[in-house]
Protein backbone atom coordinates (compact mmCIF):
# COMPACT_ATOMS: atom_id res chain seq x y z
CA UNK A 1 0.00 0.00 0.00
CA UNK A 2 1.78 3.29 -0.96
CA UNK A 3 1.96 5.95 1.23
CA UNK A 4 0.87 9.32 0.50
CA UNK A 5 2.65 12.49 0.99
CA UNK A 6 0.93 16.02 0.50
CA UNK A 7 3.59 19.01 -0.48
CA UNK A 8 2.75 22.70 0.27
CA UNK A 9 4.39 25.85 -0.42
CA UNK A 10 5.69 27.43 2.81
CA UNK A 11 3.81 30.85 3.06
CA UNK A 12 6.41 33.35 3.05
CA UNK A 13 9.26 31.56 1.84
CA UNK A 14 10.29 28.98 -0.78
CA UNK A 15 10.15 25.98 1.42
CA UNK A 16 7.97 23.08 1.59
CA UNK A 17 6.36 21.51 3.99
CA UNK A 18 5.23 17.81 3.36
CA UNK A 19 2.48 16.19 5.74
CA UNK A 20 1.43 12.48 5.52
CA UNK A 21 -1.80 11.55 4.09
CA UNK A 22 -3.65 13.39 1.60
CA UNK A 23 -5.00 16.88 2.34
CA UNK A 24 -6.91 19.92 0.24
CA UNK A 25 -5.94 22.04 2.65
CA UNK A 26 -2.39 22.55 4.65
CA UNK A 27 -3.12 21.18 8.31
CA UNK A 28 -2.26 23.85 11.05
CA UNK A 29 -0.13 23.21 14.16
CA UNK A 30 -2.80 24.06 16.25
CA UNK A 31 -4.12 20.85 15.59
CA UNK A 32 -0.97 19.13 16.26
CA UNK A 33 -0.08 18.32 12.61
CA UNK A 34 3.51 18.83 11.85
CA UNK A 35 5.09 18.04 8.79
CA UNK A 36 7.05 14.80 8.27
CA UNK A 37 9.43 16.67 5.84
CA UNK A 38 10.26 20.12 5.33
CA UNK A 39 12.26 21.28 2.20
CA UNK A 40 14.70 24.11 2.81
CA UNK A 41 15.82 25.94 0.23
CA UNK A 42 19.34 27.88 0.56
CA UNK A 43 22.19 29.26 -1.11
CA UNK A 44 22.64 26.80 -4.41
CA UNK A 45 21.01 24.16 -2.28
CA UNK A 46 18.29 22.71 -0.76
CA UNK A 47 17.90 20.82 2.54
CA UNK A 48 15.29 17.73 3.63
CA UNK A 49 14.33 18.44 7.07
CA UNK A 50 13.04 16.14 9.30
CA UNK A 51 10.44 16.19 11.94
CA UNK A 52 10.32 14.38 15.02
CA UNK A 53 7.15 15.75 17.58
CA UNK A 54 7.66 19.82 16.89
CA UNK A 55 11.22 20.12 16.17
CA UNK A 56 12.92 19.90 13.03
CA UNK A 57 16.56 17.74 12.46
CA UNK A 58 18.39 17.95 9.06
CA UNK A 59 18.47 14.71 7.14
CA UNK A 60 19.66 15.55 3.86
CA UNK A 61 21.15 18.00 2.33
CA UNK A 62 21.77 18.88 -1.45
CA UNK A 63 23.99 21.20 -3.30
CA UNK A 64 23.42 22.16 -7.10
CA UNK A 65 26.44 21.89 -9.16
CA UNK A 66 27.22 23.75 -12.43
CA UNK A 67 25.18 27.01 -14.05
CA UNK A 68 22.72 25.15 -15.58
CA UNK A 69 22.35 23.09 -12.10
CA UNK A 70 21.93 19.13 -13.85
CA UNK A 71 23.07 17.51 -10.61
CA UNK A 72 22.26 17.73 -6.80
CA UNK A 73 24.90 16.29 -4.94
CA UNK A 74 23.12 14.79 -1.95
CA UNK A 75 24.52 14.00 1.23
CA UNK A 76 23.08 12.58 5.02
CA UNK A 77 22.03 9.83 6.52
CA UNK A 78 25.06 7.41 5.95
CA UNK A 79 24.26 8.02 2.26
CA UNK A 80 25.64 10.33 -0.95
CA UNK A 81 24.03 10.41 -4.18
CA UNK A 82 24.01 12.63 -7.69
CA UNK A 83 20.59 13.37 -8.92
CA UNK A 84 21.25 13.91 -12.36
CA UNK A 85 19.14 15.59 -15.22
CA UNK A 86 19.40 13.33 -17.96
CA UNK A 87 20.02 16.61 -20.77
CA UNK A 88 19.73 20.33 -20.33
CA UNK A 89 16.30 19.88 -22.10
CA UNK A 90 15.43 16.18 -20.58
CA UNK A 91 12.24 14.97 -18.83
CA UNK A 92 14.66 12.80 -16.72
CA UNK A 93 15.62 13.06 -13.17
CA UNK A 94 17.71 10.05 -12.21
CA UNK A 95 19.59 8.70 -9.19
CA UNK A 96 21.39 5.62 -8.02
CA UNK A 97 20.24 4.03 -4.63
CA UNK A 98 21.76 0.89 -3.39
CA UNK A 99 22.93 -0.16 -7.11
CA UNK A 100 19.35 0.35 -8.42
CA UNK A 101 19.00 2.98 -11.04
CA UNK A 102 15.74 5.14 -10.57
CA UNK A 103 14.41 7.86 -12.96
CA UNK A 104 11.89 10.20 -12.84
CA UNK A 105 9.75 10.58 -15.75
CA UNK A 106 8.08 13.83 -16.53
CA UNK A 107 6.03 13.23 -19.42
CA UNK A 108 4.30 16.67 -19.58
CA UNK A 109 4.64 19.92 -17.29
CA UNK A 110 1.32 19.04 -15.18
CA UNK A 111 -0.13 15.78 -14.42
CA UNK A 112 1.59 12.79 -12.99
CA UNK A 113 4.92 11.90 -13.13
CA UNK A 114 6.25 8.59 -12.10
CA UNK A 115 9.79 7.06 -10.29
CA UNK A 116 10.80 3.54 -11.86
CA UNK A 117 13.75 1.62 -11.12
CA UNK A 118 16.02 -0.54 -13.31
CA UNK A 119 13.46 -3.28 -13.71
CA UNK A 120 10.93 -0.55 -15.37
CA UNK A 121 8.66 -1.13 -11.72
CA UNK A 122 6.88 2.41 -10.36
CA UNK A 123 8.28 2.70 -6.93
CA UNK A 124 6.60 6.60 -6.51
CA UNK A 125 4.44 8.98 -8.78
CA UNK A 126 3.40 12.51 -7.78
CA UNK A 127 0.50 13.96 -8.94
CA UNK A 128 1.03 17.67 -9.42
CA UNK A 129 -2.40 19.25 -8.49
CA UNK A 130 -1.76 23.29 -7.39
CA UNK A 131 -4.31 24.46 -5.40
CA UNK A 132 -5.07 27.99 -3.72
CA UNK A 133 -3.97 26.73 -0.25
CA UNK A 134 -0.37 26.31 -1.25
CA UNK A 135 -0.92 22.71 -2.10
CA UNK A 136 1.80 21.78 -4.90
CA UNK A 137 0.70 18.13 -5.05
CA UNK A 138 0.81 14.49 -3.83
CA UNK A 139 3.15 12.03 -3.49
CA UNK A 140 2.78 8.35 -3.52
CA UNK A 141 5.40 5.97 -2.55
CA UNK A 142 5.34 2.28 -2.66
CA UNK A 143 7.05 0.91 0.88
CA UNK A 144 10.51 1.69 1.01
CA UNK A 145 12.88 2.10 4.01
CA UNK A 146 13.00 5.96 5.39
CA UNK A 147 16.64 6.58 3.58
CA UNK A 148 14.58 5.74 0.62
CA UNK A 149 12.05 7.67 1.19
CA UNK A 150 13.08 11.10 2.46
CA UNK A 151 15.68 10.38 -1.12
CA UNK A 152 12.48 10.25 -2.95
CA UNK A 153 10.84 13.45 -1.61
CA UNK A 154 13.58 15.13 -2.10
CA UNK A 155 14.28 14.10 -5.06
CA UNK A 156 10.36 15.13 -6.37
CA UNK A 157 11.19 18.84 -4.94
CA UNK A 158 14.42 19.21 -6.96
CA UNK A 159 12.05 17.86 -10.30
CA UNK A 160 9.30 20.32 -9.25
CA UNK A 161 11.16 23.03 -8.89
CA UNK A 162 13.10 22.36 -12.38
CA UNK A 163 9.52 22.55 -14.05
CA UNK A 164 8.39 25.33 -12.17
CA UNK A 165 11.30 27.69 -13.37
CA UNK A 166 10.62 25.81 -16.61
CA UNK A 167 7.38 27.31 -16.53
CA UNK A 168 7.95 30.46 -15.38
CA UNK A 169 10.68 31.64 -18.33
CA UNK A 170 8.26 29.97 -20.60
CA UNK A 171 5.69 32.45 -19.39
CA UNK A 172 7.91 35.32 -19.12
CA UNK A 173 9.51 34.55 -22.98
CA UNK A 174 5.49 34.68 -24.17
CA UNK A 175 4.86 37.80 -22.11
CA UNK A 176 7.66 39.78 -23.65
CA UNK A 177 6.81 38.96 -26.77
CA UNK A 178 3.39 39.78 -26.36
CA UNK A 179 4.12 43.26 -26.14
CA UNK A 180 5.24 43.96 -30.26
Amino acid sequence: MPVAFTLFKDRDTKDVCVFRGDSEQRPTVSTGQFPEYKAVFVRRGIELRRFTASVDHEFLKGRFEGLTRRTATVSGGGMQVAIKRSSLFSDGWQFVYMSDTLKWSVTQLGGEWLLSNSSGQVIARFQRRSSWAGRRGVLYVMGHDRNLEALIVLSCEIVNRTVDSSEQAAATTVTAGDGD
